[in-house]
Parts: structure tokens; C-alpha cells; sequence
């Protein structure tokens, strides 16, 4: 059997990167799954669907992400199961498809002969599962770095996911949700977006496949976007399905941001004041 060619998504929220999975999931080449190790992905293709098989690693999978479990010498075996999923990931022709809409799972198709697969992943867990990190550096897999150079909207995208419990929405009647905004988080969040992103680049530029996309460049141009992200990948370009879903953003500053004249203050005069210019004062 031939090896397939792997990679990864790695991006943090709210970037975009569930539209591009999805994206990427409708070429005919390529595979692509979900965040498979969020510990709360319910889709027979994750991670913890895996551990449910058994009582010792559906118990583990409780705590995966547990310093105590570290210390009490249980991760080596969670390790162990992480790698032999990731194998059955790779090699085993009857792994369930990903998921392609909220309200279904392919649970009960195989994953087919696409030559191409992958999943996405958040910088946090891949923090808390070192054989990934493994897998990724022993297999060359190769890194799409997705990035969202504004985060100012990043992070009110952020505040307003969790002030409405929605992360994703369809449908042709979004109506966006000024939401209010607190200054000293976003101050924190703003510093600390920059350094995780520089400290990601570092690890996989020089060390794996790699290509950096941001969500601005894609959305704004998606044809060349294509094009470079499927050269990367190795694949035929061909036109791709569009995934349906809606932005609940909107570029008025005022439409968006509740307390906007505090958060206009707040970033004048600073590094993050580029931020502002996408919205209409």
C-alpha cells in the first residue's frame, strides 16, 4: 500500500479554518477530517470515539490533558493509544469519513482511496499531545499554518461565540450581534495572539513541509488561494465546493463592538491600532 501523504491544519480559533477543512474536504484528492483530538469532538472519526472502544482509554481520555496524570505515570500509555489511532488514521481503508455538515457524521462510510489526508488542529492541543508532535516531525507531515492577521477581529469573533453558544452559522439570515467588548482581555489576548503564532512558524518553517496562509489573503482572493494550497499539497487543481457557511461579522465597528469608543482608545497610539482600519467609524 502506498503511504499517503499527510498533513495538518494548525491554526487557533476563529480563523476560518472550519470553512477550509470543509473546502478541502470536496476535492477529490484530498481528505480532510476535524479537530480529532478536541476532547469533546463527538464524530465516530475522533480521537475519543477511538478511546470508547476501551475501559482503560475511555477512562484516560478523561483526563489526557490532566498534569496529574503525568505525574502519576498514565500518559505513556494514552501515548501509546494516540499513536496507534494516528496509525489507523493513515493506514486503515475503513476509517470513518469526517463529518461535512453539524448535523450528520459519515460514520457509517469508509474513508475511501483519497490520497491526500488530514486533520485540523489548534495550537492547545497539540500542546497537550506530544505524539502528535512526534508523528508531525518523524513523518514530515506537512504544515498549512493558518492565520488570522487581524486579531482584533479574531477576538471579537471570539467573545461573540461565546456570548451566543454558536460557533458556526448557516443560512442566509444572519443578522451580526454587537457584542461588548472587556478591554484588559483583549489587551492580553492581542500580545500574547502575536507571540503564539511567531513561536508555531519557528517550530514547523524549517523543519516540515510547510505553507503559511492567513484568512484575509484567502477569503480575498480564493482562486489563487487554491491554487497555492493544492501545489503545496500535491494534487490536481480543480474547482472545489464552497462549505455553507455565513460570517456573522460585519465592518461597522459600531454594529459590532458594543463599547467600540473604549476599544478605539484603547488601542490608539499602539501596535494594534492597524487593526481598527477595517472598520467603518
Amino acid at each position: 500500500m502506498a503511504d499517503k501523504k499527510k498533513f495538518v491544519i494548525l491554526t487557533s480559533p476563529r480563523t476560518g479554518s472550519t470553512y477550509i477543512r470543509l473546502w478541502l474536504n470536496s476535492h477529490s484528492q484530498i481528505r480532510c477530517h476535524g479537530e480529532l483530538f478536541l476532547w469533546k469532538y463527538k464524530y465516530e472519526d475522533g480521537f475519543r470515539h477511538y478511546c470508547a472502544e476501551s475501559v482503560l482509554d475511555r477512562t484516560l481520555h478523561v483526563f489526557y490533558r490532566n498534569r496529574l496524570l503525568r505525574k502519576l505515570g498514565l500518559n505513556p500509555h494514552l501515548n501509546r493509544a494516540v499513536a496507534e489511532y494516528l496509525r489507523r488514521f493513515a493506514d486503515d481503508p475503513a476509517f470513518p469519513l469526517p463529518w461535512t455538515q453539524y448535523d450528520m457524521a459519515d460514520a457509517d462510510k469508509p474513508a475511501g482511496g483519497k490520497t491526500v489526508i488530514g486533520f485540523k488542529m489548534m495550537y492547545n492541543q497539540l500542546k497537550a499531545t506530544p505524539e502528535v508532535q512526534q508523528w508531525i516531525a518523524r513523518g514530515k507531515v506537512s504544515i498549512l499554518h493558518l492565520v488570522r492577521e487581524n486579531d482584533l477581529k479574531r477576538f471579537v469573533s471570539l467573545v461573540r461565540m461565546k456570548s451566543t453558544g454558536t460557533s458556526h452559522v448557516q443560512g442566509n439570515n444572519v443578522k451580526p450581534r454587537p457584542v461588548t467588548i472587556p478591554i484588559g482581555r483583549m489587551m492580553i489576548f492581542l500580545h500574547r495572539s502575536r507571540q503564539e503564532v511567531q513561536a508555531y512558524r519557528e517550530l514547523y518553517a524549517r523543519g516540515n513541509p510547510y505553507l503559511e496562509i492567513t484568512y484575509e489573503n484567502f477569503f480575498s482572493d480564493m482562486a489563487a488561494s487554491r491554487q497555492a494550497i493544492l501545489s503545496f499539497l500535491g494534487v490536481i487543481d480543480e474547482e472545489m465546493e464552497e462549505a455553507r457557511l455565513k460570517k456573522t461579522s460585519t465592518d461597522s465597528i459600531a454594529g459590532e463592538i458594543v463599547n467600540h469608543r473604549a476599544v478605539i482608545k484603547a488601542l490608539s497610539g499602539t501596535e494594534f491600532e492597524k487593526f481598527l482600519a477595517v472598520y467603518q467609524t
